[in-house]
């Protein structure tokens, strides 16, 4: 039997994924009527601060709440922000949460674009404008689900799986970082990269989302 601390601290997650979803409406862009503005207050009430500043409160919203069908809500991996202005809003659940692990990733992006002559697939200055614009609306439209000690645990058993299945979990931990939070939240994982996932598939849902065409700046130039 868990101890009231446990039970506790399951219970404040599952109300902390509940504020973290964003309805697709918001994380699809403009195809879908409501904003982004209005999907956060959705979730997270305004409270004022000492200061007179407006900040947002998670509400204490019971487990019971979080089990809908799989269709209905998703967590999705770092791949779905970064393509979601050319993904079909349709494959996707219509409240979409994210990970602190993507906030990490799409945060690290900017710093890592390659200047103009190590690489031909952009130009340098237009494309970390273009990875600081997703993480802008990412941070705007989203409160990621912490990996907090529930997830810590998930992570083990996704290890375990990876090893299982004969592959090597240190070269993709932020994803299996990501598919942690998604067994810890209770939710199905929405990606373009299946196969970052091989071995999980009795851990988690993995619902595979088709990846978009995209060419490169560089190649849309030269034509």
């Amino acid at each position: 039997m868990r101890s009231r601390a446990a039970r506790h601290s399951r219970s404040r997650a599952m109300a902390a994924v509940s504020a973290s979803l964003c309805h697709s409406a918001c994380a699809g862009g403009s195809s879908r009527e409501l904003s982004s503005r209005r999907c956060r207050a959705a979730h997270r009430p305004s409270i004022r601060t000492r200061s007179g500043r407006i900040r947002k409160q998670r509400p204490n919203r019971p487990a019971a709440h979080m089990r809908t069908s799989s269709n209905q809500r998703g967590l999705a991996d770092t791949n779905i922000l970064i393509l979601r202005a050319w993904i079909d809003p349709n494959e996707l659940p219509e409240e979409l949460a994210i990970s602190a692990i993507t906030l990490a990733e799409l945060s690290a992006g900017p710093h890592e674009v390659r200047p103009d002559d190590e690489q031909g697939l952009y130009f340098e200055g237009s494309e970390r404008a273009r990875r600081l614009d997703i993480l802008q609306r990412a941070e705007h439209e989203f409160d990621p689900i912490p990996f907090d000690a529930e997830a810590a645990r998930a992570y083990g058993r996704v290890v375990a799986a990876v090893v299982s299945a004969g592959r090597k979990p240190r070269r993709r931990s932020a994803d299996l970082m990501i598919a942690a939070t998604a067994i810890a939240a209770g939710l199905p994982l929405y990606t373009t990269n299946p196969d970052d996932f091989v071995g999980l598939r009795r851990l988690l849902a993995v619902v595979t989302v088709t990846r978009p065409t995209v060419r490169s700046e560089r190649q849309g130039a030269t034509g």
